[in-house]
């Protein structure tokens, strides 16, 4: 009765969070399709080097195994920081060997796994509690265009470089990059981490839009005071009055919250911080269905 009991809420589990459990599944199998192909290319590298790549890979595999039975924020961030990697390492040491097209495969499935929406939303919401659901907002598009691609490269080398620059006796550059780097890392990782923080949470009252790119506070609408949410009206003006724009000009569709009276809302500037009345929000989430599904099920509402 208990292994009844035990496989009927596994398969429980992966209803629910099939990206997920897909994500976990192939990671734990990353060394068998990676590992050799890595081993076989250290071969010919001092006895430091393979240490030291060896505790590399093998940190990183386990820290990402752990960081995926963890439902949070900072696991979406480190799982979408080191599965690049995984490309990284398979392309600069690739072969004509079919070894070499299966990890290379496997990575690229991986890649996929974890940037897609539904593993975001599945991560963010293990923050939730009660009757809460929180749904990730989608990247601004001007990041991919150059910050976003710089700032990991920029994060990884910061973390990895030093330790491998001693290992192959260049003292000063080691030195200097451990030095450099982990103020930059530490710099890079939180601004990546940033981006997995951006959502909207589901509340009994309402909704709250939780992005600090945009505004200066999370800030909450009432159920009350919604007169509709949907899909962006055609042709609506982003110059009127009243109208908060926290979008980013994402790629995506836009979903607008018409709102009966004002909330005060502080956006970010440069300047000195000013409260605004909003009677309209533009938001994008990475996945509008879900989130406008989410709001039916609320009874919010809808256009």
């Amino acid at each position: 009765m208990l292994r009844t009991s035990n496989a009927f809420t596994f398969f429980q589990n992966w209803k629910k969070d099939p990206s997920l459990w897909l994500v976990r599944i192939n990671w734990l199998l990353l060394p068998l399709s990676l590992g050799d192909m890595f081993d076989e290319s250290l071969v010919d590298s001092s006895g430091n080097t393979q240490a030291l790549f060896s505790a590399y890979g093998w940190l990183i595999w386990f820290f990402v195994l752990t960081c995926t039975l963890i439902r949070r924020a900072w696991s979406l961030t480190a799982l979408r920081i080191a599965a690049p990697l995984t490309l990284v390492a398979t392309t600069l040491i690739a072969t004509a060997s079919t070894l070499n097209w299966v990890a290379f495969a496997h990575s690229c499935v991986i890649i996929i796994l974890v940037f897609l929406p539904e593993l975001g939303n599945s991560l963010v919401d293990g923050l939730s509690y009660g009757n809460e659901r929180r749904l990730l907002l989608r990247c601004p598009s001007a990041l991919y265009l150059g910050p976003l691609p710089l700032t990991w490269v920029m994060t990884v080398s910061g973390i990895l470089l030093g330790p491998i620059l001693l290992v192959n006796s260049q003292w000063l550059y080691g030195s200097l990059s451990i030095i450099l780097g982990i103020p930059i890392a530490g710099a890079g990782i939180r601004s990546m981490h940033q981006l997995s923080k951006r959502w909207i949470i589901f509340v009994p009252n309402g909704f709250v839009l939780h992005d600090l790119l945009s505004t200066r506070e999370p800030f909450l609408i009432r159920r009350a005071d919604i007169s509709s949410l949907g899909a962006i009206k055609t042709g609506a003006s982003l110059e009127s009055e009243g109208l908060l724009d926290i979008s980013q000009n994402a790629l995506g569709a836009v979903l607008q919250a018409s709102i009966d009276g004002e909330v005060e809302v502080v956006p970010q500037s440069r300047r000195i911080a000013e409260v605004k009345a909003v009677k309209q929000v533009l938001f994008s989430p990475t996945r509008p269905g879900a989130a406008l599904k989410e709001a039916a099920n609320r009874n919010l509402p809808r256009l």
